[in-house]
């Protein structure tokens, strides 16, 4: 039984257990979750992947873009994202994980290594996005250095 770990943990440990091959386990603990007296937004972000693991498309679907209206962070929205992708509905998925990007999401690892965005991967604008993505942490890599971030956290340059 995993153990509760606080809001984090309403989405992502049970993401996880999918991970595991414990998809059962998975939509207890969701099920339980979208009882439990959460917000709208976190019901429905909960919601979205209990009903993807159960094989519900169109409630997932649903789900996925109301909790979408709701997320104004990127990290959050590019796990709705993924699901999208893991969904088929490519377009959709495509042009959510341009605007995170866009917004400062630049986690070119995630992008590059998601195997539920291996549907996306031939597409010109996956490779862009990802080049987008690539550049822009780069670019904050250069700041962070360039304002003395390693100074601030005690690194030493090589």
């Amino acid at each position: 039984m995993v153990r509760e770990m606080g809001t984090a943990a309403v989405y992502f440990d049970a993401l996880v257990l999918a991970s595991l091959g414990r998809a059962r386990e998975a939509v207890q603990l969701l099920e339980g979750r979208e009882r439990d007296g959460r917000s709208p937004a976190i019901r429905d972000f909960v919601a979205s992947l209990r009903a993807l693991l159960e094989g519900k498309p169109q409630e997932s679907r649903e789900a996925t873009e109301r909790s979408l209206a709701h997320f104004r962070d990127p990290e959050g929205r590019y796990y709705l994202a993924r699901q999208l992708a893991r969904l088929g509905d490519h377009d959709r998925a495509l042009q959510e994980l341009r605007t995170i990007v866009d917004e400062g999401f630049y986690c070119p690892q995630a992008l590059a290594g998601d195997a539920w965005l291996d549907p996306l991967r031939s597409s010109p604008d996956f490779a862009a996005i990802l080049e987008r993505a690539k550049d822009g942490r780069r670019q904050a890599a250069a700041r962070f250095i360039a304002g003395g971030g390693e100074a601030l956290l005690g690194v030493r340059p090589a």
